[in-house]
């Protein structure tokens, strides 16, 4: 249902249990919240590209743990991992076919894909495409590198979150 401009939410009483849907995707539970009473945790999942004891780039997954907060109440609570420091952002645009040659990350980032594709390439030949929406975690920050290119027709589009 779609509010007029200027009408408001109606507020909540925090000691009226909410049903909260955390969705199937890494929790499937209903859950009853009353403020104080519950205690919801869950992970998120976030593919990682690092380096391993031999130098090599490899990908992987590690996850980040979540848990239910009123975050911005009278909205209803949703999961939510700690803060983590983030010190800059860019945006990038990619031409199709663009190839990049083996390299090291200078930093720990955070890369999210806006538009088209990408593919990165560990070192040992393993490889990790991002399309609209994905994320990889890249710590691959020593070693021999990565390479990466772009795989759509289209330009990819993202942004780089540096996190160290």
């Amino acid at each position: 249902m779609r509010r007029r401009a200027g009408t408001r939410r109606p507020q909540r009483d925090p000691a009226f249990p909410v049903s909260v849907q955390l969705g199937t995707r890494h929790c499937s539970q209903q859950v009853k919240l009353k403020t104080g009473e519950t205690t919801v945790t869950a992970v998120m999942t976030i593919p990682r590209l690092y380096t391993d004891e031999a130098g090599d780039s490899r990908f992987d997954t590690y996850d980040v743990p979540m848990s239910l907060h009123e975050h911005a109440p009278p909205a209803a609570p949703f999961l939510l991992t700690e803060p983590e420091v983030a010190t800059k952002y860019i945006l990038f645009r990619i031409p199709p076919g663009w190839n990049g040659s083996q390299h090291s990350t200078p930093n720990y980032r955070l890369v999210i894909c806006l538009a088209g594709a990408l593919r990165f390439i560990g070192s040992a030949g393993d490889t990790l495409s991002l399309h609209l929406g994905d994320r990889t975690m890249d710590m691959n920050t020593t070693g021999k590198g990565h390479a990466t290119e772009v795989v759509s027709e289209e330009p990819a589009e993202g942004i780089i979150i540096r996190v160290d």
